[in-house]
């Protein structure tokens, strides 16, 4: 069966007319000088001369562009329940805009034989601006396609009398779930491999006499100690008091309230990227959030008047026990 796709790919036509005309003027040209240069000095002298191919990494990164741009659409695509604009769908037009008119100004250069070169900054921010415009026209055009949600089961219908039974008044209970992707522990662990490499060789291998300098393997250090934190992901712990969100296996405190101070729990669907620009702890005008994946979660409000959002992969069983232990959280609060 084919899978279908919910953000149009003609949406990134303005991009791809763009690579498309570089591609025209590298052909027009062709061939190129033996030795192209590549790096200028601030005065515009050309310092690093190479093979004209290396054009062929710029053409691959505006592509990469382009193809990041599509993922990211889709996966906003699929996220929403309404639609909504999706400002990331104009990524590609302006990366690729600003490189096309480089590029264009940069190889007009070569063969000119001129002696310096100056960033070609009117082709650039018309190549963009025209790229991101026709981007935005394309993007109001777009269709929206909500993906069907699935609908609840006999199972969550009968959580509420479930819970009541397993989490009575004289009754001692601790309920924890979490959320840890695989991309989130590949890039804790990953990123915090490729800091602490990066600290090894600078501090081994030779470097600048600078007392400054001293303070980079710290910082990469650090870096890596902060990552290694984010193993777990996200867990969440429900008790009798409070309601607490903790980051990685070392349950590093994100958040801790106390139930009897909760004043509404609901499940909340939303779109990770259109409400909060992407993942993880995240803030918004309304609440802060914390999420890994999915778009659904749990909203808590406090008798503060603060909004909550906390990402499930069992929202409904979330909610349940919450409004179950904040119920009697309360009536011990009113008893006290």
């Amino acid at each position: 069966m084919r899978r279908r796709l919910y953000h149009p790919l003609w949406t990134h036509l303005p991009a791809l007319v763009l690579l498309a005309a570089v591609l025209w003027k590298l052909w027009r040209l062709s061939p190129l000088p033996a030795h192209v240069p590549w790096h200028f000095s601030l005065s515009g002298r050309p310092d690093r001369w190479g093979s004209p191919w290396e054009a062929a990494a710029l053409v691959g990164m505006m592509a990469g562009f382009i193809v990041l741009s599509a993922v990211l659409d889709e996966l906003w695509a699929r996220q929403e329940g309404r639609k909504a604009f999706n400002w990331l769908s104009a990524m590609d037009e302006l990366s690729v805009g600003l490189m096309a008119g480089m590029m264009w100004g940069h190889l007009d250069f070569v063969v000119s034989g001129a002696e310096r070169f100056a960033l070609p900054w009117g082709a650039m921010a018309a190549t963009a601006a025209a790229g991101v415009a026709a981007a935005v026209v394309l993007e109001l055009l777009r269709p929206c396609r909500p993906r069907p949600q699935p609908a609840a089961t006999e199972e969550e219908h009968d959580l509420r009398a479930e819970l009541s039974d397993q989490m009575g008044e004289e009754q001692r209970w601790i309920y924890w779930e979490k959320q840890a992707p695989w991309w989130a522990n590949l890039l804790s662990v990953s990123t915090a491999i490729v800091a602490l490499a990066a600290a090894v060789v600078l501090v081994v291998g030779p470097h600048p006499d600078s007392p400054w300098f001293g303070l980079v393997p710290v910082v990469l250090v650090a870096t890596a100690v902060a990552m290694l934190l984010v193993y777990g992901g996200l867990r969440v712990l429900v008790t009798p008091e409070r309601l607490e969100v903790r980051l990685g296996v070392w349950g590093v405190p994100l958040g801790k309230f106390r139930l009897a101070d909760l004043t509404e729990v609901v499940v909340h669907s939303f779109s990770p990227l259109a409400d909060f620009g992407g993942y993880g702890i995240r803030f918004n005008r309304e609440m802060k959030a914390y999420f890994l994946q999915g778009n659904r979660g749990v909203k808590v409000r406090t008798r503060a008047g603060k909004q909550y959002l906390i990402g499930s992969d069992h929202p409904e069983r979330l909610a349940a026990v919450l409004e179950q232990a904040v119920a009697r959280a309360q009536r011990e609060s009113g008893r006290g």
